[in-house]
């Protein structure tokens, strides 16, 4: 009891794609079946980065814009596919422990609103309940809305997103995937999934 005691709580912030729901492994299912000649690359790098083809290629087996443009329009905003998102390993039981605790977890997205509504419906459907702020923005800086909300962390797995917050948030956590495995920013810190998450949470004070 003494040990619970301790614990402060505060508000947290967390991205939901690839953090919450594994988005890419969603995109990796559907391109298999409606693009089965395109190439699919290794687990946890289906990003536009990686399978689009620029526009001077002309390898048949990558992507191009139009097709991965209407890959993710299906992906994000088809309540009949998104629905079938799977949760990356451990957050439901994370979050339900955290806020059990007494800490409060909301999620900050870049989502459009309809493909917000999508989340929020499978978020619903798995009984998990949290506020959530999708950015209406046609860019990548969650840094207004965030200000707003007085974190005290905030977890993504884009270092893009979490560098503008750097002495915004005083804790930044960066969510270890495939992609960002090479990323060693100062002030930001790895974690390698939800439980390593849940535990640097709880010890900030």
């Amino acid at each position: 009891m003494q040990q619970s005691a301790e614990i402060t709580h505060f508000r947290h912030g967390i991205d939901f794609d690839d953090v919450v729901a594994d988005t890419t492994e969603l995109k990796t299912r559907i391109a298999r079946k409606f693009f089965p000649r395109k190439l699919t690359p290794p687990k946890g790098m289906f990003r536009q980065d990686v399978v689009v083809r620029k526009d001077s290629e002309r390898d048949p087996s990558r992507f191009t814009q139009r097709q991965y443009n209407r890959l993710k329009e299906v992906v994000f905003t088809d309540p009949k596919v998104g629905i079938n998102l799977h949760e990356v390993p451990h957050a439901f039981e994370t979050i339900r422990r955290l806020k059990e605790e007494g800490h409060t977890v909301m999620i900050v997205s870049n989502r459009t609103p309809r493909a917000a509504e999508v989340a929020a419906q499978w978020l619903k459907k798995n009984e998990i309940q949290l506020v959530f702020y999708p950015l209406f923005v046609h860019h990548d800086d969650k840094r207004e809305v965030i200000e707003t909300l007085d974190l005290m962390s905030y977890t993504d797995n884009d270092i893009e997103n979490l560098l503008p917050l750097k002495g915004k948030v005083p804790h930044l956590f960066l969510f270890h995937t495939e992609h960002n495995a090479d990323v060693d920013e100062p002030g930001i810190t790895r974690v390698h999934g939800w439980e390593e998450l849940r535990g640097r949470i709880r010890a900030i004070k």
